[in-house]
């Protein structure tokens, strides 16, 4: 299994040349792959309420997108020494300030539920709803490893645990421990994003 510091090495590589491409699109991807938690931090440490963090980083990653999808959007960051770090450090200033404003705002504004509202969200929260989901399926695999992740595909798929352990040659005990471990920290995660 790789190391922290090697995923990173690899990261800031495809990050480069996601910036060389001007692929806003990949960028904000790899960005929520790697660096999702460590901006979650950033609003932690700014001490924004659980359910807000979550708010805060999408928010941020809507507006970075924004940024870098305008004429000359990437261009400070192919100028750059180095600019991936620059790319980042750039995104984890938006969070900052998005965490600012967020606590200012949150003293005078009031949370309204969603089914008070008169016309409900759109078909663009939909869509930012599936990437949410699609951004959790790529941290919980990144964060489980591909074997524990496959098991717990397979067995939410209807494979029995013989079967699983059938399918990828393990015995079933080793399947068991794995998926076992793999609830485990699935629903760790699904517990610190807030679901």
């Amino acid at each position: 299994m790789e190391n922290i510091s090697t995923k990173k090495a690899q990261c800031a590589l495809l990050l480069e040349e996601s910036i060389r491409n001007r692929n806003a699109e990949k960028v904000i991807e790899l960005i929520y792959a790697f660096y999702y938690v460590s901006a979650l931090g950033i609003a932690r440490r700014l001490t924004i309420p659980n359910g807000v963090q979550h708010d805060v980083v999408q928010e941020s990653a809507i507006k970075f997108f924004q940024h870098l999808s305008k004429d000359g959007g990437f261009q400070k960051f192919e100028d750059a020494e180095n600019p991936a770090s620059s790319l980042l450090q750039y995104f984890f200033t938006i969070v900052h300030n998005k965490g600012l404003d967020t606590l200012k705002k949150g003293k005078k504004q009031e949370v309204v539920p969603v089914e008070s509202l008169e016309h409900p969200p759109s078909a663009q929260s939909e869509y930012l709803d599936k990437i949410d989901q699609e951004i959790l399926q790529s941290m919980l695999k990144q964060y489980l490893g591909e074997t524990k992740y496959q098991i717990l595909e397979m067995y939410n798929q209807g494979y029995n645990l013989q079967e699983i352990a059938d399918e990828m040659s393990m015995t079933l005990s080793n399947v068991k421990y794995h998926k076992l471990d793999a609830e485990k920290k699935a629903r760790s995660i699904h517990s610190d994003r807030g679901n």
